[in-house]
């Protein structure tokens, strides 16, 4: 019986791999790119393409697309996947946040005040504060010190509980920011030098699902990376 299912379930995998339509899709991502970005923007997708069902899960380093059977990645990383084609979504850049109260409502004057503070660290991005904290020219601030957290999705919590301050990608904490849950607490965006990919096997080269994923996931990329420069340009200096 076994037998038979596995067969069975290669047939149906390689049955989607050559195009049909519908069916069931399976995408890895980032978790708090997910739950933040991807999903509240999923819906769109599954209006245009009803047939697919999306099954989304967890993954927060590169993997084997042979091993987890998935038919797309979101990548955070280098343009690099061996095997796989690559596309660039979007830039990051980051941003110190943390609760009004840990500073007193106001932002602070300089990088050098957060050596006074607790520092949120996220435990995949050990050197984060400690890069940004170099391109904002501080000095004599730990910027590897401090409570540490495995997921983005808990460095947010945390920083709203007032616990430290976070060093954040600004697309995740834009409505934590906009509702006062969130502040920022030195105006200082470091642009990072890793950046977010959509990324698939060769072999779907021709995958009518794959293709139209990616497409549309590119499509609200570019929507949105516009929508944000043209929130910075008419921000008030």
């Amino acid at each position: 019986m076994r037998s038979l299912l596995n067969r069975v379930e290669v047939a149906t995998t390689r049955l989607l791999s050559h195009g049909r339509k519908g069916g069931v899709l399976t995408v890895a991502c980032l978790p708090t790119f997910g739950s933040r970005w991807l999903v509240p923007r999923l819906v769109r997708f599954i209006a245009a393409h009803p047939t697919v069902d999306i099954n989304l899960i967890s993954k927060i380093r590169p993997f084997s697309f042979e091993e987890d059977k998935a038919h797309a990645a979101i990548h955070f990383g280098s343009p690099t996947w061996p095997g796989a084609r690559i596309h660039h979504l979007m830039d990051e850049h980051v941003i110190p946040v943390c609760a009004p109260q840990l500073i007193g409502g106001k932002a602070l004057p300089g990088p050098e005040g957060f050596a006074r503070l607790p520092l949120l660290q996220h435990t995949t991005r050990p050197y984060l504060w400690r890069d940004w904290l170099a391109d904002a020219g501080a000095s004599g601030v730990n910027g590897i010190a401090g409570p540490k957290f495995e997921y983005y999705s808990l460095v947010i919590q945390a920083a709203i509980a007032g616990i430290g301050v976070a060093i954040l990608p600004d697309f995740l904490v834009r409505e934590e920011i906009q509702s006062g849950a969130l502040m920022v607490a030195c105006p200082h965006r470091m642009h990072c030098e890793d950046a977010y990919f959509v990324v698939y096997p060769k072999r779907f080269d021709e995958n009518v699902n794959v293709q139209a994923f990616v497409g549309w996931l590119r499509d609200e990329a570019g929507l949105y990376t516009g929508q944000a420069q043209a929130s910075e340009t008419s921000a008030p200096v």
